[in-house]
């Protein structure tokens, strides 16, 4: 039902979240590789970014999104100093810092701009208490930048 909404709705992109209980033991995994093969099935063009929450460790968590054609969801201000997943496709969830409460800071949003740089296609998703108002500033920020692509 989700894929048929989604594809009704001309959605690019369908998240799903997985709870903190759904920990990266081998039985989880397994369930998973066969909700996408039995349950989801055919993707076609949709994309699917999963976000783990709980204890996935993030190169973890990338590599078994990888392993099912899914883009890891994350937020990469999270991070610390660990690099992001080198994909072509990022999805970025950014929950801001203190349980979805703080505006995000300017730096942070212009080091957010820096990351996309990085990715062929990307979609950040503002998820914190000031969302609309951050996703505001980001966009502010983005149009005041010039990406490049590739040469034609």
């Amino acid at each position: 039902r989700t894929m048929t909404a989604a594809r009704t709705l001309g959605a690019e992109v369908v998240l799903l979240e997985t709870p903190p209980t759904f920990t990266p033991v081998e039985r989880n995994r397994d369930a998973m590789r066969r909700f996408f093969a039995e349950v989801v099935g055919d993707r076609g063009d949709l994309v699917i970014a999963w976000e783990p929450r709980g204890v996935w460790e993030p190169a973890q968590a990338a590599r078994f999104a990888e392993e099912l054609g899914l883009v890891y969801a994350y937020d990469p201000l999270q991070l610390g100093e660990e690099p992001p997943p080198a994909t072509a496709t990022a999805y970025f969830r950014l929950h801001g810092l203190g349980f979805y409460r703080n505006r995000i800071t300017d730096d942070k949003l212009d080091e957010l701009a820096e990351l996309l740089g990085a990715y062929e296609r990307a979609w950040v998703v503002f998820v914190e208490a000031e969302k609309y108002r951050d996703a505001q500033r980001f966009r502010k920020l983005l149009l005041g930048r010039e990406f490049v692509g590739e040469p034609e």
